[in-house]
């Protein structure tokens, strides 16, 4: 199997799980649902192509080590009706960014990367105000799993203080052990008709100091490589 490896980074991201009318949550890592819904967009997938997006949904593996925990922000805004005026509350977070990853035979990765590298639609990560930061795609590993790709990879967190330690949340098999289930596997992205089915999944943690340690060795002919 391959692996493409994205960067999700920007000063704000909303990835709904939970969501109702007046109050609008965020989960604390990208939903399966919000990145099939990004890599549509890139696609140039209207939001009634039910089986590409089912085709996408069954095909991925999906992974995500979460570099940089981000700040969980309340906005809160006044929607006015044409009687009453209501208070919502939109959840963000601020300054997060993780390693999304993707599985998956390397023919439709290799489609999904040229797509995300000049999309057809506009790109946000989780809500349309939340445009993503600098590069999205990073690679594409030809032989690589996610769980290889993740100890592998060095942090995208260049800050001093960054964890040795970050979190990963896995696409699992129900029979695995430690696994949870989260509401976030599209099923429909009609406007009118939205739909969502449990997905299960685990969450653990992985060091990754050492490849940060790699990736600061000082080489003083890496200047010179071409």
């Amino acid at each position: 199997m391959a692996t493409l490896l994205l960067r999700f980074a920007a000063p704000l991201q909303s990835w709904g799980i939970n969501s109702k009318f007046d109050r609008r949550d965020t989960y604390n890592a990208p939903t399966k649902s919000g990145i099939i819904g990004l890599l549509g967009a890139a696609l140039g997938l209207q939001r009634n192509e039910t089986t590409e997006f089912k085709k996408l949904t069954d095909n991925l593996r999906i992974g995500i080590r979460v570099d940089k925990e981000g700040v969980l922000l309340r906005d809160y805004q006044t929607v006015q009706s044409k009687k009453h005026a209501y208070v919502t509350q939109r959840f963000y977070l601020a300054d997060a960014i993780f390693l999304v990853g993707l599985q998956g035979e390397f023919a439709l990765l290799q489609k999904l990367k040229e797509a995300l590298e000049s999309p057809v639609f506009p790109l946000f990560l989780g809500r349309r105000s939340c445009p993503p930061e600098g590069q999205i795609v990073i690679a594409l590993h030809e032989q690589e799993t996610l769980d290889s790709a993740f100890v592998n990879t060095p942090s995208l967190n260049k800050d001093r203080n960054a964890a040795d330690e970050v979190r990963v949340i896995l696409d699992a098999e129900s029979q695995e052990r430690d696994t949870f289930w989260l509401k976030d596997r599209p099923v429909k992205f009609d406007i009118y008709q939205r739909e969502f089915a449990l997905r299960s999944v685990k969450e653990f943690f992985v060091n990754i100091a050492e490849i940060k340690e790699k990736e600061t060795e000082h080489n003083p002919f890496i200047e010179l490589e071409v």
